[in-house]
């Protein structure tokens, strides 16, 4: 079973006593309440009052910013080849072009 934090692809070892829902133990650590013997374990979500619901609407990006990132991808790779063709470049132009936005669609979608 893999761990409930949003984003994360580790293996669920702990179940969070608050919201009952299993962990990886990145994302559920021990809380000692009052003595060392009283222990138990809480989630990083339940610890900011937040529910994985919450947390995955204020990260995911939205349709616009999609759509604008893959419109923007395509111009400058559009515009890095008409540079390269009507100079008669032998195509490293456009691959440097290439790889510069392709790493920036990446990071623009993967935030």
């Amino acid at each position: 079973m893999r761990c409930a934090y949003p984003r994360c692809f580790h293996l669920a070892s702990v179940r969070c006593t608050s919201c009952g829902r299993r962990y990886c133990v990145d994302h559920c650590s021990d809380l000692v309440v009052y003595r060392p013997e009283d222990h138990f374990n809480e989630c990083d979500l339940c610890k900011q009052h937040l529910t994985p619901e919450q947390l995955t609407v204020e990260t995911q990006p939205g349709l616009l910013v999609e759509v604008g990132a893959i419109i923007l991808f395509l111009l400058v790779v559009a515009g890095g080849t008409a540079v390269d063709v009507s100079t008669r470049g032998s195509g490293f132009f456009v691959l440097g072009v290439f790889a510069v936005a392709f790493v920036t669609f990446v990071t623009c979608l993967h935030r």
